[in-house]
């Protein structure tokens, strides 16, 4: 089904490279060595050309449907409205007619390009006036979260631990139940609270990613009580990458969620392996895929009722990933398990400095 998007930036890339055919076969059948001709044709490139690029980056936009299509009618409006008053003026002031074929086809695409530009900034103000309201909503929501639901949950543990020592010792798997439930929520409560400390600011530095995957390594290993065992560990002397000490979290978090989704006894393999400008952590679990099921709702960047995760961690995971320019996938292995990548840039190097550098202003 073709969409609003489809139909918006189909237009503006079909345009550009209308235009840039146009000029190119002009230039190739009506050669021209004037100065006003070759600065036409040179501007005209590249306001045809701005079509395309706008159009691309439309298409790698999040903006919604109706969004992109709004932007590609202003488009058509500074397309038309331009010209015709180029047109009604060409009629009461006499122009050389050497240029006028030149000067129509820059008022009509500079206009073009003036109504995308003026249809982009409605729409990006929009777009923020909507982040705003959101974001004011998520703070409300983080606050009660990280600080009344984890004020409510420390009662109801700490009233329970005291029922333990007044009940019956056959009631006391409930009271362990509600306490185990409550402990949750608790968790739940601190992962929220990280997640609303990602704000886009994070400082990201060369860290040594060996010793940062052992680190996380070591205290799944010291906390987990299931014979899941974090054996065939590979990791390299010394590589870097661009990340900060938060990545031990990432580590922790999909190692938990492996031990968790197992079935006992099994081994769990880490391994650290360069790639060229890349290295990729590689977490195998033996668990029939579970763990790849799982990590599809953070692919598809969205959750609804049907598919959805148990808590925010994973999602906490995803987001210190995406914040440190890198990247998190999964796959299901032919042997029935789960493989999990977390792939950052190398940080070694002046050319892997500039190489980030660049990454990150297209981000």
């Amino acid at each position: 089904m073709v969409t609003k998007r489809d139909l918006g930036v189909g237009y503006l890339i079909g345009l550009g490279l209308g235009v840039v055919s146009v000029l190119a076969g002009r230039v190739l059948l009506v050669p021209t060595s004037t100065l006003e001709a070759l600065a036409t044709t040179f501007i005209g490139f590249l306001l045809a050309a701005s079509f395309v690029f706008v159009g691309y980056q439309l298409l790698r936009s999040n903006l919604a449907d109706d969004n992109v299509w709004r932007v590609a009618q202003w488009g058509v409006i500074g397309l038309i409205v331009p010209t015709l008053l180029f047109g009604s003026l060409a009629t009461v002031v006499t122009f050389r007619a050497s240029i006028v074929p030149g000067l129509f086809l820059l008022t009509f695409l500079a206009g073009g390009s003036t109504g995308v530009l003026i249809g982009a900034v409605f729409e990006l103000r929009h777009e923020n006036a909507v982040t705003h309201q959101l974001n004011q909503r998520n703070v409300v929501l983080y606050r009660i979260l990280r600080h009344n639901l984890r004020n409510w949950l420390n009662v109801i543990i700490g009233r329970t631990e005291a029922l333990d020592e007044s009940l019956d010792v056959d009631v006391r798997p409930h009271t362990s139940r509600i306490r185990s439930a409550a402990d949750h929520l608790v968790t739940l409560s601190d992962d929220a609270r990280r997640s609303e400390q990602l704000d886009g600011q994070l400082t990201v530095e060369p860290v040594s990613l060996g010793a940062t995957v052992e680190a996380g390594i070591e205290r799944v290993a010291a906390e987990t009580t299931a014979d899941a065992a974090l054996t065939d560990v590979t990791l390299p002397s010394d590589v870097a990458v661009y990340a900060n000490a938060e990545l031990t979290v990432v580590v922790e978090i999909l190692l938990r969620h492996g031990v968790d989704v197992v079935d006992e006894p099994a081994e769990i393999a880490v391994a650290v392996r360069p790639a060229g400008h890349v290295v990729r952590t590689v977490i195998t679990v033996p668990d029939g895929g579970t763990l790849h099921e799982k990590l599809q709702v953070l692919a598809h960047e969205r959750e609804t009722q049907l598919d959805h995760l148990d808590g925010v961690d994973l999602w906490v995971a995803k987001w210190l990933v995406t914040e440190f320019g890198g990247s998190l996938t999964s796959r299901e292995v032919v042997d029935g398990g789960s493989q999990v990548c977390v792939e950052l840039a190398r940080a070694e190097s002046a050319v892997d400095s500039l190489r980030y550098a660049w990454l990150s202003m297209g981000r």
